[in-house]
């Protein structure tokens, strides 16, 4: 491919799906909550907050009447294109609703598991994937990206998924040239994901611009190493933790 004109930025973050935790077991009460959250850059704000279901059934189990389901989307928001990722979004197994609040998504995910939780962390992200169309519309791109991840370039929105795993195996390394992967990485440890715009390319093959990504996970193991703590010991802290 021939290219010219690159354009590098400061990288700006487009997209972050992230865990934020708050965790205080030191006492004799266990006091932890955990939420997801989704951002888009410069997306619409909404004035008063909504939650959105993914159906009728999700909302009477919480008890809840004449709920806003998917596809009144539109009665809520004016960016047909983010509507559309919002649906995609709530096809997600395992999540229930997205609360809207000012330019945040939320889910609550304080009832489930670490595993739970990092799954469907990673399942938003692969969804994501699923409508880089719609993403590319969203932020006025007349192309799919291209992405930089840890073991992949090109390869898409979800190009940084590869857990490093315990023992520092796989991205830990600046090259991978020569390491084999014996299984597939495992992705349930995932507590946050970044999508930045780092600059953009001329191609003169297709006469357009094509905006280049970053891709940035982090794993809970890498940040439990850096720390010093052992992923079997119990873990006492006292503090938030947000994981973008």
């Amino acid at each position: 491919m021939r290219l010219s004109r690159r354009n590098i930025v400061v990288p700006e973050v487009l997209i972050k799906l992230a865990l934020h935790e708050k965790d205080n077991t030191e006492g004799c009460y266990g006091d932890y909550s955990a939420r997801i959250i989704i951002e888009f850059s410069d997306i619409e704000r909404v004035e008063e907050p909504v939650t959105v279901w993914q159906s009728e059934k999700a909302a009477q189990k919480r008890g809840v009447v004449d709920p806003v389901l998917p596809d009144r989307l539109g009665e809520v928001l004016g960016n047909e294109v983010y509507a559309e990722i919002l649906k995609e979004l709530l096809k997600t197994y395992g999540l229930e609703y997205l609360k809207m609040d000012g330019g945040e998504l939320e889910f609550n995910c304080t009832m489930l598991s670490q595993y739970e939780q990092s799954d469907l962390l990673w399942r938003l992200v692969i969804n994501l994937t699923k409508v880089s169309c719609l993403v590319a519309r969203l932020f006025g791109w007349d192309c799919l990206p291209a992405c930089i991840g840890r073991r992949i370039v090109w390869g898409g929105l979800d190009c940084d998924l590869v857990d490093g795993g315990k023992g520092c195996t796989g991205w830990v390394y600046p090259s991978l040239k020569g390491i084999e992967f014996k299984e597939e990485p495992s992705y349930f440890s995932l507590v946050s994901y970044l999508i930045m715009y780092t600059g953009s390319a001329f191609s003169y093959e297709d006469c357009s611009t094509i905006p280049v990504l970053r891709c940035s996970a982090i794993y809970r193991e890498e940040v439990n190493r850096v720390l010093g703590i052992d992923d079997d010991e119990d873990m006492y802290v006292d503090y938030w933790r947000d994981w973008a």
